[in-house]
């Protein structure tokens, strides 16, 4: 009510009736005076594996194990002896009956030392911890595979590396309700197309400035519509930038665009393969763990190559020497090539692809 030109836009985009948006305020509203005694969800969890922990044992290695817990239920893996790096791919199943729990994810170092059973008499607790992550519920839909980043548990903890996990969420009454991933894919693209139909077919590219700049994908209030379902439904800023190269390789000979999708490329090259000694997991794992899709993306990224070699194989037509824009988008083209080496580099660990000077010299001969 307090920002009639935002729900005006989202019904001019999706083309919602008046009449039938007011009667899904109503339903929502409904939904909230329900409370969330009517609220229940699956939950079934994989802890898959994890990377990089911290050694607790004077042997160098520790003897790790899982715990999952979701209100007050509780279950472990068995325990990998001897491993910094161990892989459990052990699957859980949860009911949960409030959208306010969370998930924790505790990952142990187990002990039956004479030191272990005396910390557990003034403790309760005879392991070593290792680090955690603890993920919102609410935030959850659908099938979502990613690595969490060990966080610690207090100043005193000492912990590194990561855990991979496969979550799955059944929310009763939307079985049929598309993840919110999937939602939020709808709601940027549909969202994109229409700024650019609005705009004569052209993208309209906001003025943004910073080193977050790449991070801004529309004019206010689009850029605020994505931010807000992203913030509340859990959407990775990560997915959320992929999201935004896949439209605009859509319109990749407009101008302006192929230098904004360099920069793009280059941030989510950088996001998976400046990997830490904290995490030690590769650029590969965490690309394979991505929510976008790893083969959907390098299925794009290799459309896009192949689109741009013929291009550049006509670049008197598409890039004339008398546009002085033309030519900025023609040096952006070869930056974007640039990009996607290094991206098949880095991210995928191909050993030799095609570098973009040898591809714009096929091009041009």
């Amino acid at each position: 009510k307090e920002r009639p030109e935002v729900f005006e836009l989202i019904r001019t985009v999706f083309n919602v009736d008046p009449d039938t948006h007011i009667d899904n305020l109503d339903a929502s509203e409904q939904v909230v005076l329900d409370g969330t005694s009517k609220w229940s969800c699956k939950i079934q969890t994989t802890v898959v594996c994890a990377q990089g922990l911290i050694a607790k044992d004077k042997t160098g290695t520790s003897d790790p194990y899982v715990t999952v817990q979701v209100g007050k239920t509780k279950k472990r893996t068995k325990t990998v002896p001897q491993e910094l790096n161990p892989e459990w791919n052990e699957k859980f199943s949860f009911e949960c009956h409030n959208s306010s729990d969370r998930i924790k994810v505790r990952v142990w170092d187990e002990d039956n030392d004479l030191k272990a059973r005396l910390r557990q008499k003034l403790t309760r607790e005879s392991d070593d911890f290792l680090g955690q992550t603890i993920i919102e519920v609410r935030t959850l839909s659908g099938e979502m595979d990613v690595w969490y980043h060990l966080e610690k548990r207090s100043d005193r903890s000492s912990v590194s590396g990561s855990i991979r996990l496969q979550i799955s969420v059944e929310i009763k009454g939307e079985e049929q309700v598309a993840p919110y991933h999937v939602q939020y894919t709808c709601l940027h693209e549909n969202l994109f197309h229409y700024l650019c139909e609005k705009n004569g077919g052209e993208v309209s590219l906001p003025d943004a400035k910073g080193e977050e700049s790449w991070k801004i994908y529309f004019e206010e209030p689009n850029e605020e519509i994505v931010d807000e379902f992203a913030l509340r439904y859990g959407i990775e800023s990560i997915y959320q930038a992929m999201t935004h190269f896949n439209c605009l390789s859509t319109k990749y000979l407009c101008p302006r665009v192929p230098a904004s999708m360099s920069t793009l490329l280059a941030n989510i090259n950088a996001y998976y393969a400046h990997t830490t000694a904290s995490t030690n997991v590769s650029a590969s794992d965490r690309f394979a763990a991505s929510n976008f899709g790893k083969e959907r993306f390098i299925k794009l990224l290799d459309t896009l190559h192949n689109s741009l070699r013929i291009d550049l194989s006509m670049y008197r037509n598409n890039f004339p020497a008398s546009s002085p824009e033309k030519l900025q988008d023609l040096k952006a083209t070869v930056d974007l090539l640039t990009s996607i080496t290094f991206f098949r580099m880095k991210v995928q660990e191909l050993t030799s692809p095609p570098r973009a000077s040898t591809v714009v010299k096929d091009c041009v001969k």
